[in-house]
């Protein structure tokens, strides 16, 4: 069975850059200093690196 999580947000302003994922475990708290990954041109990710039974929690930042 494949595992994956995914989602999308609203993109505000024209002068739009990119889109950071920050991502949080059990295990491991966000790191605001490294995205998770950089979202270019788009207002979804799907995060496919996850374990099923495990929480997650991700945070959008919009930089412009």
């Amino acid at each position: 069975m494949e595992s994956y999580c995914k989602f999308s947000w609203k993109s505000f302003g024209n002068d739009l850059q990119q889109f950071q994922v920050f991502r949080m475990s059990s295990t491991s708290p966000y790191d605001y200093s490294s995205p998770y990954e950089v979202v270019l041109d788009q207002n979804t990710f799907t995060d496919s690196v996850v374990d099923i039974a495990s929480t997650y929690g991700y945070v959008v930042r919009s930089v412009h």
